[in-house]
């Protein structure tokens, strides 16, 4: 999902403006990581010492911010300690409201095709299909 929204978005939210809301997001989270952690101490692990400055995030492009998020092992700037974070900021996601969901809109197709991609290839295929 956060891919996707700092990837690309359609005609009406291009992707400097999927990515200036994932940014938006880390942002806030970063500021506010210990609250938002807190529910989640026995199961997440952040080691705030790995994660990377908003203001360097800031200057990223989509291809970084995918990069440094995407759960691909093979990937030298996949970074699990931003990961982690970026998976429990749904609550800034949803205190932007309407301009998450806007972005969650316009970004649909490509969302789509990477949740299915993600979720069929990465795990219910070699799961359940032995491929």
């Amino acid at each position: 999902l956060w891919n996707n929204l700092a990837r690309r978005g359609n005609r009406s939210c291009s992707a400097s403006e999927g990515l200036a809301i994932a940014k938006k997001i880390y942002s806030q989270a970063f500021e506010r990581i210990e609250e938002l952690r807190q529910p989640y101490e026995t199961v997440v692990e952040i080691n705030v010492n790995n994660l990377p400055n908003p203001a360097v995030v800031e200057r990223w492009t989509s291809d970084d911010f995918v990069s440094t998020l995407r759960h691909d092992q093979s990937n030298p700037r996949l970074n699990v300690d931003f990961r982690q974070l970026v998976h429990i900021a749904f609550r800034i996601a949803a205190e932007i409201g309407e301009e998450f969901i806007e972005g969650l809109q316009n970004a649909r197709g490509v969302i789509e095709q990477n949740v299915t991609d993600n979720l069929y290839a990465r795990h219910v295929q070699p799961l359940f299909l032995g491929k």
